[in-house]
């Protein structure tokens, strides 16, 4: 049978959440018969549930090495539609996401990808933690990366069998920072890359500065990577260590300038800020001296 769209998603032991993402996806606005999701399962220390097998148009593949974007290309090589998304296990998406994505893609012939919407949400929307509130702020402003980056995230993308195709899967020697690599070259070859607001999917806030401190080291070795490829050492070191080595300053000043929330919450936010700051840094230096990039 032939699907007009492939829905790829890499799980990383979070079936719980997995199968939350899947619930919403039999909810879509969208003929059934017409989709198949394609799960790629990364090495997991956990078995997978029963019921992702048991799933209608739903196959689960596996890509032991370790990195979501090899895993994504599990997925891409097995997949049949002619259009493809990009979603993550942790993601809900709107019961009308597939829809709206498409009706951006195909808006043009030369839209040759189409990045949706992230909404950041607590676990308690009436009453966020301080450090979910951070994560909120911060959170993905895909709007930003699209016009001034031309990138999209991967939790939620559009694209056509055909640009994968001529441009190249991802890189799957990164760790982070993937998505933007590969969106780059859909825009270097002379295609669109659109944001799609109403194409929405919800992602959990990060609850602790544990995570926080983990995703600045995974954005850094991300970073590193890509430099590292690309630029000599000197270059390296003067656009991107020097910058995690001042203190955020400019962004302390815009948090501490937020009047919905209480100067203590104000304090704490900048407090996080500053972690993650510096976790960048510990993250680059670590690096530097020859340790190896990883996933979390």
């Amino acid at each position: 049978m032939s699907y007009q769209l492939s829905i790829i998603i890499p799980v990383y032991n979070d079936w719980d959440l997995l199968l939350l993402c899947l619930e919403r996806l039999d909810r879509q606005n969208f003929p059934a018969e017409l989709m198949e999701v394609i799960v790629v399962d990364n090495g997991s220390t956990s078995p997978p549930p029963t019921t992702v097998h048991k799933r209608p148009h739903t196959f689960l593949l596996q890509q032991p090495t370790p990195g979501s974007y090899g895993a994504r290309n599990t997925g891409i090589a097995a997949a049949r539609g002619e259009l493809i998304a990009f979603t993550d296990a942790d993601c809900l998406p709107a019961p009308d996401w597939v829809s709206q994505g498409i009706a951006s893609l195909t808006a043009g012939q030369d839209v040759g990808l189409a990045a949706g919407r992230v909404n950041v949400l607590p676990r308690d929307r009436q009453n966020p933690t301080v450090v979910e509130r951070y994560d909120m702020i911060r959170g993905f402003p895909v709007a930003e990366y699209v016009e001034r980056w031309h990138f999209g995230i991967t939790a939620n993308i559009f694209t056509r069998r055909e640009i994968i195709d001529e441009v190249g899967p991802f890189d799957p020697s990164l760790k982070s920072g993937g998505d933007s690599e590969w969106c780059q070259r859909v825009h270097a070859a002379g295609y669109r890359v659109v944001y799609a607001p109403e194409a929405v999917v919800d992602h959990p806030a990060r609850h602790s500065v544990a995570q926080i401190w983990g995703k600045a080291r995974r954005v850094a070795g991300g970073l590193h990577d890509m430099f590292r490829r690309t630029s000599p050492p000197v270059f390296y070191l003067r656009h991107s260590f020097w910058v995690d080595l001042f203190p955020p300053y400019t962004k302390s000043k815009a948090l501490l300038g937020l009047k919905q929330v209480s100067l203590w919450e104000r304090i704490q936010l900048v407090a996080i800020e500053w972690v993650y700051n510096y976790g960048r840094l510990y993250e680059r230096v670590r690096l530097l001296f020859g340790g190896r990039t990883h996933r979390s």
